[in-house]
């Protein structure tokens, strides 16, 4: 009957400890390098979740799709829904944000379950028995609210430094089109020049042909247009690598940009101040989207708790409950 006991108390034991055991489960995501770059190619500026993101931001409805001219405050925010450096910032603030739940739970109580020999025993009855304790930890001096404080202050500053990010994508991508529009301005000017020297040029040869004019005055005027082609072939060589920049910018791949992408330097010259209001950009909460419908409140940290006494709560020793029992209690 004894035996029975023992091993009924055991297996309740064990079942218990397993249970406790099961309540993590690991779940590998392995990356995929082809899948995210699929993914990456796949990207367009005339998705329909992209038009829904600038509909909730502008605050106006686009009727015309995709659209025919992009504006600053347009690519700024198709930046801010494909720049992969937000999901990254995105993705840390989850993490902070999971902290303070981390943060905020208690000890988990340890059990052992171990066999132990008695000197005392009666006789005919086996000495050895099955010994059991339940050790519960009791947090002091506070160290549960402090460690809740920290995680809240950590996910605060993850939450600024995703403005930041933000903030950081649209002057990248101010500067890019910047870029841009100097670069396309040059090949302009340089094709212009081009054309004049050309002119130039056939009316010295034709006057060197009438004898007018020294061979002299013609080789000046064909050196000044060979070094106009070589300066405007480099600035279309930047051009197009400015136009690679600003898809880098926006987080797309280069052939998702629309072919007659222009922009105006007086439309640019204004986002050097703040964002105007009602673009969808001058709110902290506009930064967030894509991955929250709203964006997830955080409580500022308190500061009512000093340094001091955050130092005095981690060297305070903490105090332990333990139960214990034996297969004969």
């Amino acid at each position: 009957m004894q035996d029975t006991s023992i091993v009924r108390f055991v297996a309740v034991q064990a079942t218990v400890l397993f249970l406790l055991a099961g309540c993590a489960r690991f779940e590998a995501r392995p990356l995929s390098p082809e899948q995210t770059a699929r993914q990456f190619e796949a990207r367009t500026l005339d998705d329909p979740q992209l038009k829904e993101f600038l509909e909730a931001n502008l605050k106006r409805d686009l009727a015309d799709w995709p659209l025919r001219k992009w504006d600053f405050d347009s690519l700024t925010l198709a930046a801010l829904f494909y720049h992969p450096s937000l999901d990254v910032a995105r993705a840390q603030w989850a993490v902070a944000q999971a902290g303070i739940v981390t943060a905020g739970a208690r000890p988990n109580p340890t059990a052992d379950i171990a066999p132990q020999y008695t000197t005392n025993s009666e006789s005919g009855v086996s000495p050895w028995i099955v010994a059991s304790t339940l050790d519960m930890t009791i947090e002091t001096a506070g160290k549960r609210g402090y460690r809740i404080e920290r995680a809240r202050q950590e996910s605060e500053s993850a939450r600024l430094s995703l403005i930041e990010q933000a903030w950081q994508v649209r002057s990248r991508l101010r500067a890019g089109m910047l870029d841009y529009v100097a670069a396309n301005r040059r090949v302009a000017l340089l094709r212009d020049v081009r054309a004049i020297q050309q002119q130039v040029v056939n009316l010295l040869e034709g006057q060197l042909a009438a004898g007018a004019i020294a061979i002299t005055d013609v080789t000046t005027a064909r050196v000044a247009l060979l070094t106009t082609q070589g300066d405007l072939a480099e600035a279309q060589r930047q051009a197009v690598e400015s136009r690679a920049g600003v898809a880098e910018a926006l987080g797309v791949p280069l052939r998702a940009l629309p072919a007659n992408l222009e922009f105006q330097i007086s439309e640019l010259a204004r986002t050097w101040n703040r964002p105007r209001s009602g673009s969808g950009l001058c709110t902290a909460g506009r930064i967030f989207w894509r991955r929250w419908p709203t964006m997830p409140q955080v409580n500022p940290p308190s500061s009512s708790k000093s340094p001091n006494s955050i130092r005095t709560s981690v060297w305070a020793p903490d105090t332990s409950m333990t139960r214990a029992r034996t297969s004969g209690d």
